[in-house]
């Protein structure tokens, strides 16, 4: 097990054997941290080689009387935040380019708002996603997709 005051003193001093060993204990644990929060493997994976690259770059500035693995997951945590409001900003950029084209239209492309629709059940959590196809897509009642989901019909 690592010693974190040594850890840390190590890593101030650029020991890279220091770092390889850090890295090699906490690079499963920060990937499923920013795993779990964006739901995007390869973009955690690529989030998780950015927080040890920055823990890196930063192993000067280290306090070995504070944890390093709270240093770690705070840059990750920040990370992925920095992650979610740049994919937000993205999508609502998108998403008014995508309006905005459409606006000389007289009458709006279903196409266009099916996708739109389409786009964000995907965003739905699994069971209410798997809820709201049964309802809209198979045409079942909701007493119908109770019982087929076992669940009770305000579940639903």
């Amino acid at each position: 097990m690592l010693n974190p005051a040594e850890t840390a003193e190590r890593l101030r001093r650029s020991d890279e054997k220091a770092f390889e060993e850090f890295f090699r204990a906490y690079r499963g644990a920060i990937h499923r941290f920013i795993r779990y929060r964006i739901g995007d493997p390869e973009a955690a994976s690529d989030l998780a080689q950015d927080t040890f690259a920055i823990l890196w770059d930063r192993r000067h500035t280290i306090d070995p009387k504070k944890s390093v693995q709270a240093l770690l997951y705070t840059v990750a945590g920040n990370l992925t935040n920095n992650w979610m409001r740049h994919r937000k900003v993205e999508r609502e950029y998108r998403s008014e380019l995508e309006w905005a084209s459409r606006a000389d239209d007289p009458e709006p492309d279903r196409t266009f708002l099916r996708e739109q629709i389409l786009r964000r059940v995907e965003e739905l959590p699994e069971q209410p996603r798997i809820v709201f196809l049964m309802s809209r897509v198979e045409d079942l009642s909701y007493r119908e997709i109770a019982e087929r989901l076992s669940l009770s019909i305000s579940c639903v």
